[in-house]
């Protein structure tokens, strides 16, 4: 009988990867439908052998690995076989070989930190899978618990930073699972890699561009063309083998200029635009001069008629706070809470901060994002506050794109704000937009 199947797993290893494990519904429904309990809720995909062939001669080696994880850490990835992946990356069984075809390429490597990095990259996306749009698994911030799992069995940081990094590093060059990376998001992959110095970084970075290959089941890997036996950041140009895909100019900040906002999502809404319209006009204008955009807008919403109310600008919050000290206070006014995409809500503003919201509950779904971190990091303000959030990441139907929504609890957002937790600061006589937000 095939090994590393979900009916012949605890035979194979005498050990139940379930045990002492609390399902989810989702989890329930995969190990369902791998057990052959459930008809499947998606397309049968067609899986390809032809990776597994290539590298089973391996998988005894990968096995005796294997077993020498203590008797949680087994578990938790031999859950690994209940995983049937999306075909867009992933043609294989099911994630249990997947990790161990990384794992055989990571003993090509005959490097110990890529072969520990295999054994625990994706240890942990049972526990953290979850259905996408589309209805395959998707297992978001599998690659931060992973690297959690991976500290707790007293790895080294090299083996942990290629955990938590593999997945993000899969955007660099083009679009993938990982989405697409954007300059500051590369340059933090860099300076986040353990080392003193960015010669000692560019070993750990190598290190993870590697793994990128080894992960990629798409990718012809051959070490040899990979192998580099004193990875440097003074010689990356000259010497490494993916100094066209991984470049050195990447790997240093690039602070971009922030394009103008010409007209904020409360000023289009005033316009007249609604819905569809607001999204055509945000992509027709950028790039354009004020009154280039301007003109778009009264094409697209047909008034040739329509009027731009001048602005008076201050160089400075605080000069405006000062120069508005008597006369900033409104109640019951309209902003744009701007967290990913703008939410119009009814705020109270006191000296340019804002006193109290209005209503129960601030919500959004479909925002675009750049992956999970972004919702956990723009949130944290209020986490840190104990305003109640809740959000959810998810990836678009193709794939590619992290989308999502969110919502806050309005009743304890306030309370954050009487006891001071947290401040956001808006502009009273304009505020579309929030200037700041800060804990105390």
């Amino acid at each position: 009988m095939e090994n590393d199947s979900a009916k012949t797993i605890k035979d194979q290893w005498k050990v139940d990867p379930l045990e002492g494990v609390t399902l989810n519904d989702v989890q329930q429904t995969i190990v369902d439908e791998a057990l052959g309990n459930a008809e499947s809720m998606r397309t049968e995909k067609q899986v390809s052998m032809e990776l597994e062939n290539k590298y089973s001669g391996s998988f005894g080696e990968c096995d005796f690995v294997i077993e020498g994880l203590d008797t949680e850490s087994l578990k938790k990835l031999l859950r690994n076989v209940y995983i049937n992946e999306n075909p867009k990356w992933h043609s294989e069984r099911n994630s249990l070989v997947h990790i161990k075809i990384v794992m055989s390429r990571g003993l090509q490597t005959k490097d110990t930190d890529l072969s520990k990095a295999a054994l625990y990259h994706d240890i942990a996306k049972f526990d953290t899978v979850s259905f996408n749009k589309a209805g395959w698994p998707t297992s978001l911030g599998h690659d931060k618990a992973g690297a959690e799992v991976a500290k707790a069995d007293g790895c080294d940081e090299m083996v942990i930073y290629i955990c938590a990094k593999h997945m993000v590093i899969k955007g660099w060059q083009a679009e993938s699972e990982g989405g697409v990376l954007n300059p500051g998001t590369k340059f933090k992959i860099f300076t986040e890699a353990p080392g003193a110095d960015n010669n000692e970084k560019a070993k750990a970075f190598w290190k993870l561009c590697v793994f990128s290959k080894m992960d990629n089941m798409s990718y012809d890997f051959d070490y040899n063309k990979l192998e580099w036996n004193n990875p440097s950041y003074d010689k990356w140009d000259e010497e490494c083998p993916l100094k066209d895909e991984f470049k050195k100019s990447e790997l240093v900040e690039i602070k971009a200029e922030k394009a103008p906002v010409l007209f904020t999502a409360q000023e289009i809404m005033k316009f007249g635009a609604k819905g569809p319209q607001i999204g055509q006009i945000n992509k027709e204008i950028s790039g354009k001069t004020k009154e280039e955009a301007f003109e778009i807008i009264k094409k697209i919403l047909g008034n040739p008629d329509l009027t731009m109310e001048s602005k008076r600008w201050i160089k400075t919050f605080e000069s405006f706070r000062m120069s508005r000290i008597n006369e900033n206070t409104a109640e019951g006014k309209e902003m744009t809470l701007n967290i990913f995409a703008p939410v119009s809500v009814v705020v109270d503003i006191e000296d340019g901060v804002v006193t109290n919201f209005s209503g129960d509950e601030i919500e959004r779904e479909g925002i675009n994002s750049y992956g999970e971190k972004d919702f956990q990091e723009a949130f944290e303000p209020f986490k840190k506050a104990g305003v109640k959030v809740s959000y959810t990441p998810w990836r678009s139907e193709d794939g590619d794109d992290y989308e999502g929504s969110y919502s806050i609890d309005v009743p304890s957002l306030n309370d954050a704000i009487k006891n001071k937790k947290i401040t956001i600061i808006v502009d009273p006589e304009d505020p579309e937009e929030y200037l700041e937000i800060k804990n105390k």
